[in-house]
């Protein structure tokens, strides 16, 4: 069961500590955008490691809380709709809920792969204890979790991502937060294990995403027609979360296509990295549905390249 009033209340809270990272960024669409280069945490000689780190580190807290920041709009503009009818999850809100799951986990996983034992001690633990904030919140939505449950997550939430904001102010840090670290192989059969086994768990959430998406286009008895303009926001906050979650998923995947993998995979993944991260841009920049579509069926798209990866995954 989910109370409207206290829900609203805390999320309204919980964003407003979002909202100085998002417009110190430039805006909370931008972490839908497609990319993920960035300078390496490793530093030259002439620079402190520690100060590069720190920036790294920051770079991802402020990367991921306006990925956050659009997913925790999303879900509150679904419990806000005025066409939403009882006190209970429907359609909207649940594609939301699900959605931020998938975001605030990608989040933290960003975050601790940042704090790396360069980190100054103190910024790593406010980051380590927002990571554990951060899953908390994740698990509330993936149950789909009412106003009591979130009101306690936000008091929480709020505080600890204020903290942040001050030791990580804006120009603190690096444009973009630190690539992905490859998992361990030694032959090309282990490196095909782990980027398979990453390709599944991410291909998954693109796919879940898409379908999100896809729901709130064709909408339900209450949304009949939706549009990018709706005051509930359907269409766009699917957009812009699926967005989001593609960015994280090709980050993903391209942080596994390294050596020793064969370079026939190694081709493949590229070539599907490109084209999700050309498809999250659609859905981010709000596109029209029709170049969506395209992007995933035409020849070397989204379609054709995850197909192409899963058939080589799948060969022995």
């Amino acid at each position: 069961m989910i109370a409207r009033s206290s829900l609203s209340a805390a999320l309204a809270l919980l964003t407003a500590g979002f909202m100085v990272a998002g417009c110190e960024r430039g805006g909370a669409r931008t972490p839908g955008a497609s990319g993920s280069s960035s300078a390496s945490v490793s530093a030259t000689s002439s620079v402190d490691p520690a100060v590069a780190a720190q920036k790294a580190a920051c770079a991802a807290f402020r990367d991921g809380v306006a990925s956050s920041n659009t997913a925790n709009q999303t879900f509150l503009h679904a419990v806000n709709d005025p066409k939403h009818e009882g006190d209970q999850y429907d359609k909207p809100i649940t594609d939301a809920a699900n959605a931020a799951a998938v975001i605030f986990m990608y989040v933290s996983d960003q975050i601790e792969g940042a704090v790396t034992p360069q980190v100054p001690k103190d910024l790593a633990r406010k980051l380590m204890d927002f990571v554990q904030i951060l899953q908390e919140r994740a698990n509330l939505y993936a149950q789909h979790k009412g106003g009591v449950e979130l009101n306690v997550s936000a008091d929480k939430y709020t505080p600890a991502v204020d903290e942040l904001l001050k030791e990580c102010p804006s120009g603190s840090s690096d444009a973009a937060p630190p690539k992905l670290t490859p998992a361990s192989a030694s032959s090309p059969d282990q490196a095909k294990q782990a980027f398979c086994g990453v390709f599944n768990k991410n291909i998954q959430q693109t796919e879940d995403g898409i379908t999100r998406f896809g729901a709130a286009t064709r909408g339900d008895e209450n949304h009949p027609n939706t549009q990018w303009d709706d005051a509930d926001q359907w269409l766009t906050g699917q957009a812009q979360d699926t967005g989001i979650i593609f960015k994280y998923a090709s980050n993903a995947i391209e942080a596994q296509v390294v050596s020793p993998l064969s370079p026939d995979l190694e081709g493949k993944g590229k070539a599907l990295v490109a084209a999700m991260r050309r498809l999250g841009s659609l859905y981010a920049d709000q596109k029209s549905t029709d170049s969506m579509k395209q992007a995933i069926h035409e020849p070397g798209g989204y379609g054709e390249s995850a197909e192409a990866v899963d058939n080589a995954c799948k060969a022995s």
